[in-house]
């Protein structure tokens, strides 16, 4: 406790340099904090569910080449029924479901469920009842809504039980509100409907569009599961060797369907990390350079019998009251900066941001702030104060406080932690520098057609009105004819899927491309003929592809036209019929000449995904209003979405990495503004102790700019060793660090090294003259009498 006193009043006792030391920690613990929470919310927070440790997901991979996907529908009854690990299995298929029947229709997600579903989440509903067994029986359509929507469009009001509402086209019967937990599992889904499993589908190996989930048995662990559907796996590998040769059935804890992006949370957390570092060697290398001014006092102590030990716990004690300070100042920044960031979100980016990810302080969070304040506190204070517990009684009680030398050791410790921040800050500089590049880059990139004056849009062709092939291929080329007409259209035509619109390699594209290419998207074409009208469901199913894909199929320079593919789940054999050029899919994914696309009729391969590319003469937009009248006109309960020029798609498809670098960019001015102003105070603290010292050698002749110049040059020296080790650094792991996260970034180049040493330069000399200047400005007289 006399420790903690004495820590404080010694803190006190210098306001000046206890707020600096308290900001600089409240910006390192907060920024670590902050992304930590974040992290937290994604990765470590369990479910909002009972007993979610117990709760796991399985799907059907490859042995080969690592792959996971769904479930078939046979492998799904079969596992439910023979597996013991699990006391429920459930399944699940994603859907896209308009509502109609409204003043505006809307587009919404939802989730045909089996009947165990609710039986392995342990949920009660929030109003009404979930699906009875009886609702998979009857046939009867049914469907649960979600939270969010019962409050959004239904006005949270409990007549909402037993209202009928139009879901692609066919009335369904309200029979309960599902709570609001289940929104962190099933972030998008608002409807929840029976899943009615054909004949058909179960005959049908290939075809695997559900996720499970499961809820395991008492005392069953998941490497227990895993054992026994390795063993499943095995014996569907000899009953079935041409499907199930590779399979792997994998299974995962459900809290950690969000593992891809671990790397990323990882690397943010080094990165703010590297800043909490540069505020430590900050702080060390003052407190190195306050050690000096309070040898006198470390010495009277030490001579009324305190030994190093005792002497150690007090500094460090000072070290831990700041730190405990920061962090609590760290925690408010921490708030205040993820709500910023929620803030700074680009509008696409936050509308796919979890609802569930909110800043709490829960004991991961607090635990692992204290354990950043303990290490800050020991990182920058263990080192100064063992180094300052090193007093000779004789010498330091007779120099009364001054050391001409300014303590050899410790400016030796302070050069150590200046070209340290140094390093830390060239590397994050660089990683910054990079991204910007990167992002340049991109912008310059042929994509492999024209994106200007492009709008595209989407629906979902789902409901009685659109049952067969024909009916939705129907209503597409009225659409297409109809949107035609309209002034400053130039050419219309409708995919399943376009470029930056997803990650579908294969895209069915109506018959509206002849052999000189695609019209819309001004693809030309390599070899052979593009899609034709004559291609239509009376006749021979064919493809184009692109020329990665022809050379994956066929080898490198051979002609792939008249060969014939088959998709997984489709008996018709396709033949190539055209070559078109790689198409980019993503300006910083996989680069476009391995991009794989597969060209296919609509007439023939019509599915319930529907986008329209219109090509205009001018700016695009103002013809969405138009477009949605006609659709309404053929269709009124069919809403359209996703209504967005092509640049807009493209602005999307960067926008994370776009967010990451400012995020990045945020970080280097921080890191560079505490590296620059804890080289400017120690530099400044130095001199103040060095006074004395100047004060001899300008009385023995030394002239002011030699002066000038001696502080400049001992200051800049550890600097440029700094700046050096940054630039190894950098070359061998911030590049390397980069290329594993993301794809298709650039390469650091020679002039970033120089512009990054030059921008040091200036900006720590700075740091450095100011404080020279004033050394050089001292009186002799003065100084000699300094104490």
């Amino acid at each position: 406790m006399n420790d903690l006193k004495f820590a404080f009043r010694q803190l006190l006792k210098n306001p000046g340099f206890t707020a600096v030391a308290v900001l600089t920690l409240a910006l390192g613990i907060g920024v670590n904090v902050a992304v930590f929470s974040m992290a937290n919310a994604v990765l470590w927070r369990p479910l909002d569910l009972p007993e979610p440790n117990q709760l796991v997901q399985l799907g059907e991979g490859d042995l080969l080449n690592g792959n996971r996907g769904g479930v078939s529908a046979s492998n799904f009854r079969d596992w439910a029924e023979h597996s013991r690990s699990f006391s429920h299995v459930a399944a699940v298929r994603t859907t896209a479901l308009n509502l109609g029947g409204v003043a505006n229709p809307e587009r919404l997600v939802g989730a045909e469920i089996s009947e165990d579903y609710f039986g392995v989440l342990r949920v009660e509903p929030q109003l009404g009842r979930f699906l009875a067994k009886t609702d998979f029986a009857s046939g009867e359509h049914v469907a649960l809504i979600s939270h969010r929507l019962w409050i959004r469009r239904f006005g949270a009001g409990t007549n909402i039980l037993g209202k009928a509402i139009r879901l692609n086209g066919d009335p369904h019967t309200v029979v309960g509100v599902v709570p609001e937990c289940l929104e962190t599992l099933q972030e998008n889904v608002d409807f929840w409907t029976p899943l009615f499993i054909s004949s058909e589908q179960l005959l049908n190996r290939e075809n695997q569009p559900y996720a499970l989930f499961a809820r395991l048995q008492p005392r069953v662990s998941v490497e227990q599961a895993g054992a026994e559907m390795k063993a499943i796996a095995g014996r569907l590998a000899a009953d079935f060797p041409s499907l199930y040769s590779r399979l792997e059935i994998w299974i995962a804890p459900l809290g950690e369907r969000f593992e891809g992006s671990r790397p990323i949370f990882l690397f943010l957390l080094a990165v703010t990390g590297a800043i909490l570092v540069i505020g430590c060697a900050n702080l060390a290398s003052l407190l190195l350079v306050r050690s000096l001014h309070r040898r006198t006092e470390i010495c009277v102590r030490s001579a009324l019998g305190a030994d190093r030990l005792r002497v150690i716990r007090q500094l460090l004690m000072e070290s831990l009251v700041l730190s405990t300070l920061g962090g609590g100042f760290g925690l408010l920044f921490a708030r205040w900066g993820f709500d910023l960031c929620k803030f700074a979100l680009p509008p696409g980016l936050a509308v796919r941001l979890p609802t569930f990810m909110q800043f709490h302080l829960d004991w991961r969070v607090l635990g692992f702030a204290l354990l950043v304040c303990i290490g800050a506190a020991f990182l920058f204070g263990l080192v100064p104060a063992i180094q300052s517990s090193k007093v000779n009684l004789s010498s330091g009680l007779q120099a009364g406080g001054r050391d001409l030398t300014g303590g050899f050791q410790a400016r030796r410790l302070s050069v150590i932690f200046v070209a340290t921040q140094i390093t830390v800050c060239f590397a994050t500089v660089l990683f910054t520098a990079i991204c910007f590049k990167s992002l340049r880059q991109a912008a310059q990139i042929d994509p492999g057609f024209d994106p200007q004056n492009l709008l595209t849009f989407e629906m979902t062709l789902a409901g009685p009105s659109f049952v067969s092939t024909e009916q939705r291929s129907s209503f597409l080329g009225q659409l297409v004819e109809r949107t035609k007409a309209l002034p400053g259209v130039r050419s219309v035509s409708s995919a399943d899927s376009l470029p930056f619109a997803g990650s579908a390699w294969r895209r069915v594209f109506a018959a509206e491309t002849a052999s000189k290419g695609h019209k819309e998207l001004r693809i030309p074409m390599l070899h052979g003929r593009g899609l034709m009208r004559k291609d239509n469901l009376g006749s021979q199913p064919v493809a184009v592809v692109s020329d990665y894909l022809a050379q994956r199929l066929v080898g490198k320079g051979k002609n792939p036209i008249g060969e014939r593919i088959r998709l997984n789940g489709d008996a018709r054999e396709i033949e190539i019929v055209g070559v078109a050029p790689n198409v980019q899919q993503s300006m910083l994914g996989t680069m476009r000449s391995q991009t794989m696309n597969l060209y296919l009729s609509q007439q023939q391969f019509c599915g319930q995904r529907a986008m329209v590319a219109v090509r205009t003469e001018k700016d695009s937009m103002h013809l969405a209003n138009s477009i949605r009248k006609i659709v309404a006109e053929i269709n009124p309960d069919l809403p359209l979405f996703a209504v967005r020029t092509m640049d807009e798609l493209i602005a999307l498809d960067q926008q994370f990495f776009r967010y990451l670098t400012w995020c990045m960019a945020v970080f280097s001015i921080v890191a560079g503004a505490l590296a620059v102003v804890g080289i400017y105070g120690t530099v400044a603290y130095t001199v103040a102790q060095r006074t004395r010292e100047f004060g001899v050698r300008l009385a023995l002749g030394a002239t002011v700019p030699r002066l000038l110049s001696l502080v400049t040059l001992q200051a800049m020296k550890p600097i440029g060793v700094g700046m050096v080790l940054g630039a190894f650094a950098s070359a061998w792991l911030v590049r390397p660090l980069v290329h594993s996260i993301f794809q298709n970034v650039a390469n650091a180049e020679p002039w970033m090294f120089l512009s990054i040493g030059v921008s040091l330069t200036i900006s720590t000399g700075a740091a450095c003259v100011i404080p020279a200047i004033k050394a050089a400005q001292t009186n002799p007289v003065e100084a000699l009498r300094y104490e």
